[in-house]
């Protein structure tokens, strides 16, 4: 793809000389434009090339030196400070006047991005009142703090609360169902362990046979270390006893 005229034709010669005779490597590599979207480069396989991070690095700082635009001044800000995994063997290392100029350059661009955001009326109103959202927040869990604590503070709110539980629990249905459910938690908190394949119920069945502590039990479980390979969780789950009917 035939790239636009640039302001510096020397720097656009280096580019190219650079994706002509770069060295080639099978380890890990970047996709680059080699005309940037931002001067009409499409996402097409003849202008797509798989280059070193390193050089992906220099190839964006030769187009900005070439065009001086601002969208490239940014492209090339974002490969010094963005890095990702696989990233690490990119040339980032810049003067001082380099870095001033790509500062100011992202600067603007950011500046103009912010202002036609702002022209959207639509985008505008939403902003707004997102803004003013999240100032009302923290005085909105104020105002609910309060609250509860005046009704914690009050005893005939205090008395309606204690009541209520007295009529759930005088219920002798809802309390059979509650007891149920409590079963039917615990039974799913219950993890069977192997230790030298021998099962055991509980943590607290192994913490006794060895002398140890549950904590440490959950230790050596999670421990990757060869001496407490042997020890496990059994894979295969118990089915919990089902739940009383309306709950």
């Amino acid at each position: 793809m035939q790239l636009p005229i640039p302001k510096n034709p020397l720097y656009l010669n280096r580019y190219k000389q650079l994706l002509a005779n770069f060295k080639k490597t099978t380890s890990y590599q970047e996709t680059h434009h080699i005309c940037p979207k931002t001067l009409g480069g499409a996402d097409t396989c003849d202008n797509l090339i798989k280059i070193p991070s390193r050089i992906h690095f220099i190839a964006h700082w030769m187009l900005w030196k070439a065009y001086e635009t601002d969208k490239l001044a940014y492209a090339f800000w974002a490969m010094c400070h963005q890095k990702k995994i696989g990233q690490e063997e990119r040339y980032s290392k810049i003067n001082s006047k380099t870095y001033a100029l790509l500062k100011e350059r992202r600067s603007k661009l950011i500046s103009k991005s912010n202002s036609d955001r702002w022209k959207n009326l639509q985008w505008a109103k939403q902003t707004s009142a997102n803004i003013k959202a999240a100032k009302n927040k923290p005085k909105e869990k104020e105002k609910q703090r309060k609250r509860m604590i005046a009704q914690n503070n009050d005893p005939e709110f205090r008395q309606k609360i204690i009541d209520g539980r007295k009529l759930k629990f005088a219920d002798a249905e809802w309390y059979a169902n509650y007891k149920q459910l409590q079963k039917v938690k615990a039974a799913n908190r219950i993890k069977p362990i192997i230790v030298d394949g021998i099962e055991y119920p509980l943590a607290t069945s192994v913490a006794t046979k060895y002398n140890i502590s549950i904590a440490t039990v959950r230790q050596r479980i999670k421990s990757k270390t060869a001496q407490f390979s042997a020890w496990s969780y059994k894979s295969q789950q118990y089915a919990p006893p089902a739940a009383a009917p309306g709950m």
